[in-house]
């Protein structure tokens, strides 16, 4: 349940409600996220057993009603009594659910009634005083009953698509605070004139939260302004009903200078039809704009100072003009999902640190320059390429190469299939001609020119299908790989074993620096819910681990029908030179994918740092400064 909305629904009862709620949270009885009650299933059900236990018989007898077949029992057969306090009922289309008006007029005391798919037949002049909340969605009526006594009411809500008319609610809703009309597509009268608000409207001096959004209303009543508690005004459209162009008439909502909450999406604003009274509303803390056509961001969004959200999706922004420094010293959130723009319409190095920017879907952008410090999310913008950090090179390797660093990657690049680079983490790269060749004469392999990979990106579970030999460096030039298309391990891999694991003696005496790790596997299917992981132990004289470390590849070769070589470079860990073994090993998480057909080692020390790769010595490792060539 929204938290405004029992506050407003408790303190229309007479309780003291911040404080009951502080007092229930601080009890772990309750917790509040996102504006939202939230309370565990455990607790609710206990609650509605001890309801339910009021009587066990008799469903009329309890002070509450939220199970359908006791709702349904109780409105069908007329059974509510003076202790029913709230009712919740929510009918499906299908099933009965026209009631006599005469099972509500027993409940006096009535004060929570929340409706769906439901009509009632008859008078309500005998309906309970005491209603505080009272919420129907899909109301099946044209107009609300006059004879309805509404007095003490504190939220309102009428989401249908019949209703039409109302009466003047400022005569009898003088402890309003919700007004939710929304939804209403034929409301078009709700005074003597139509399509516009009752003049009066402004006498409704409790009134906090006004929606109408979605109808047709299209004039606002100049006492708008009168509305000093007005906090949260919605008017916006849906995406079905821009086809022609809205006339909505904003000025007389410039006045109401206590408005934190506005949302204006789908209203068809353009660049020459952007309402510039907008900075007139200084306290405006969450604006929603999604859904209309201007290319650029309004200049005069730069003067709200206390703005915390904007909400800019779907506006066809185009960034034709380079990114604008708009300055929003209070902004924790600005979403820019669904433009057209391939680089981005606003400089982020002007937002607050705190700020959490979300680009999403963006189709055209190419390439994203970014702060360092920023909260971000990029998600299925499908021709990113690359990211890039103006503030200095992203580092999050502090806690290993392991699948959380995946998953971190994964909740903000989720569906950027052609995303090949992210700065200071990732790089995947065609390797030249010239490097192809070192390769074949390294590998005697025959020409690689024209072999093709798949490469699977774990990072956004995506494919770049259909690609040449490429070079992958890995977490901050840690860790270079190649994939290619080839079954033997080459015999200067001295360390070699079928399957994919193997302990190796580490001699001592000499100090390893680089570490070559090569394997062979072949694809059972395709690996859309895995992925491989290649973990690393070393164990002292006392059989004891004392490094252990996991490297997730964020691309990795795949051929449904061949073989694959899978050859990494590693830095070597300085405990290398300390310990007795070396137990590497290649598995797969998530589903089993893989099939493991050898695994190769070579450790390089100091001394074959300066060796060079020549066709006179074919049985010398690579130069290492050599292999690492294929990558930067």
């Amino acid at each position: 349940m929204d938290e405004d909305d029992a506050i407003q629904i408790l303190d229309g009862c007479g309780f003291h409600t911040k404080i009951h709620l502080r007092s229930l949270v601080q009890k772990c009885l309750l917790t509040i996220r996102e504006k939202k009650l939230r309370m565990h299933d455990l607790l609710q059900e206990m609650a509605r057993e001890i309801v339910r236990r009021e009587n066990l018989s008799e469903p009329g007898e309890r002070s509450r009603l939220s199970f359908y077949k006791d709702v349904r029992k109780v409105l069908k057969y007329n059974e509510g009594a003076n202790k029913v306090i709230g009712l919740k009922g929510f009918f499906p289309e299908t099933r009965e659910k026209s009631f006599s008006t005469k099972a509500l007029a027993r409940m006096s005391k009535l004060r929570i009634l929340q409706l769906r798919n439901a009509d009632f037949v008859g008078s309500f002049e005998h309906f309970s005083k005491e209603l505080r909340w009272l919420c129907w969605e899909r109301y099946p009526q044209v107009s609300i009953p006059s004879s309805l006594n509404l007095k003490k009411l504190v939220v309102l809500r009428l989401r249908n698509r019949k209703l039409k008319y109302i009466w003047d609610v400022s005569k009898v809703l003088k402890n309003l605070k919700v007004l939710d009309l929304s939804d209403s597509h034929d409301l078009i009268k709700t005074s003597d004139i139509s399509e516009e608000l009752p003049e009066d409207l402004g006498n409704m001096e409790s009134l906090k939260e006004l929606n109408i959004g979605c109808t047709a209303i299209k004039h606002l009543p100049m006492s708008i302004g009168h509305l000093k508690n007005l906090t949260d005004f919605s008017w916006n459209n849906e995406r079905s009903l821009l086809e022609s162009p809205s006339t909505h008439d904003l000025s007389p909502l410039w006045s109401s200078a206590s408005v934190k909450v506005l949302n204006l999406s789908y209203c068809n604003l353009s660049d020459n039809s952007f309402p510039r009274g907008l900075s007139g509303l200084p306290n405006v803390e969450m604006l929603l704009l999604r859904g209309n056509t201007f290319h650029c961001l309004p200049t005069c969004l730069s003067q709200l100072r206390k703005l915390k959200e904007l909400d800019v999706s779907e506006c066809d922004l185009s960034g034709t003009t380079g990114p604008m420094v708009v300055s929003f010293p209070s902004l924790d959130k600005l979403n820019l999902s669904k433009n057209n723009f391939s680089n981005l319409p606003v400089d982020l190095s002007f937002l607050p640190s705190k700020t959490q920017v979300i680009i999403h879907e963006c189709k055209k952008l190419q390439a994203i320059e970014v702060e360092s410090h920023t909260e971000y999310s990029v998600a299925n913008c499908t021709s990113l390429e690359r990211v890039t950090f103006k503030g200095g090179i992203f580092n999050f390797l502090g806690t290993g190469f392991t699948w959380f660093f995946a998953a971190f990657l994964f909740q903000k690049y989720h569906g950027c299939k052609k995303l090949a680079e992210i700065q200071g983490i990732f790089k995947l790269k065609p390797l030249s001609t010239a490097q192809l060749a070192k390769l074949e004469h390294l590998f005697r392999l025959k020409s690689l020119l024209n072999k093709q990979l798949h490469f699977y990106n774990i990072s956004t579970l995506t494919w770049i299908k259909g690609c040449p030999v490429q070079g992958l460096s890995d977490y901050g030039s840690r860790i270079y790989s190649i994939f290619l298309p080839e079954r033997m391990i080459p015999d200067w891999f001295n360390h070699q074993n079928n399957g994919g694991r193997m302990v190796v003696d580490v001699p001592q005496g000499k100090s390893f620096q680089r570490l070559l790790i090569c394997v062979v596997y072949c694809s059972m299917k395709d690996p859309d819910s895995g992925y491989p992981v290649l973990s690393m132990a070393m164990k002292d004289d006392f059989n004891l681990s004392n490094y252990q470390q996991e490297y997730i590849p964020m691309f990795f070769g795949y051929h449904a029908k061949d073989e694959v070589m899978w050859v990494s470079y590693w830095r070597a860990p300085s405990l290398v030179n300390e310990c007795r073994k070396l137990r590497v090993k290649v598995k797969t998480r998530g589903s089993q994918f893989l099939m493991l057909k050898g695994i190769g080692l070579r450790l390089l020390h100091e001394d074959e740092l300066d060796q060079q790769l020549s066709g006179e010595q074919p049985e010398q490792p690579p130069d290492p400064a050599t292999l690492r060539s294929f990558w930067i």
